[in-house]
């Protein structure tokens, strides 16, 4: 429920749409738009307020896109966190509506972002979006991204896979087995989202990850025993008994793992034994 009055409702769409037919190369100060709101939070317009005008802007927007390319471009990189989250607001709807002319201008972004935040706020509020709308298309292109991208890319990439296997439940045995191309990677970045991805699956679906688990019972492969041990998120028998004998390796790598993995499943296991089913009275 909106808790701005009816009469600034209007006139905020009013200006909002004057704004955008009035608007001229290097004229892009939509701060013209609610500045004379009175109500402040901290000293700064309220970010229900910048979110209202940033849905007033993109109704105008959708309809004619490239016209606007300019300024949505500015004010990402001008206008700071404020114009950062309008730009995001505004490409959660273009991105979907018009995906391919829009995929490149997301893209030249984030070649040139080096703060994680701003990374996570792109790929939440624009990537997410687009991945759920079109999966058949996106799954790919995520994980082609992952295999040329920088570390940052990466680590948001997976981020966007992680929610989405909590999303589509459908869709985790797919993801899963073009995530397992990239388990021999040596990359950092690369193995704890694996790692992660892994971890998000096995909440996701037990039973699937369980038999990831047995799959790969008596392997010796370090960079497979690392991304199996840190993506524990549940307790069965079986996956204990092959932690303990990784924890026996004389590889150092598997060894170190293991014992890591067992501090955890510990955890797991009193979890899983100790809960009682709920009778009907």
């Amino acid at each position: 429920m909106s808790s701005i009055p009816y009469d600034w409702n209007k006139r905020l769409k009013k200006d909002s749409k004057e704004f955008l037919q009035n608007i001229t190369s290097g004229n892009y100060d939509f701060e013209v738009i609610y500045n004379a709101y009175p109500e402040r939070v901290n000293g700064e317009v309220s970010n229900e307020i910048v979110s209202f005008v940033a849905r007033q802007l993109c109704k105008g927007i959708i309809k004619e896109p490239h016209k606007y390319d300019d300024f949505l471009l500015f004010i990402y990189k001008q206008k700071g966190r404020t114009g950062q989250y309008i730009f995001n607001l505004i490409f959660t709807k273009l991105i979907v509506k018009y995906p391919e002319q829009y995929i490149n201008i997301v893209q030249s972004l984030w070649k040139d972002i080096h703060d994680n935040k701003e990374m996570q706020n792109l790929f939440s509020m624009v990537i997410y979006p687009l991945l759920k709308k079109y999966p058949d298309k996106y799954i790919d292109k995520l994980f082609n991204w992952i295999r040329e991208e920088d570390d940052l890319v990466v680590e948001n990439m997976f981020r966007v896979l992680e929610r989405y296997v909590k999303y589509d439940k459908m869709r985790i045995k797919e993801i899963f087995h073009k995530s397992e191309s990239f388990w021999n990677f040596d990359n950092p970045t690369i193995k704890k989202g694996n790692v992660r991805l892994l971890r998000a699956i096995y909440k996701a679906n037990p039973k699937f990850c369980e038999k990831i688990y047995l799959e790969y019972k008596g392997t010796h492969n370090p960079n497979f025993v690392e991304i199996l041990c840190g993506g524990i998120a549940g307790y069965t028998r079986e996956i204990e008994q092959e932690i303990e004998l990784w924890a026996k390796s004389g590889n150092a790598r598997i060894r170190k793992s293991a014992l890591s993995a067992l501090r955890s499943i510990k955890k797991y296991k009193k979890y899983y034994t100790t809960k009682t089913p709920k009778h009907k009275e």
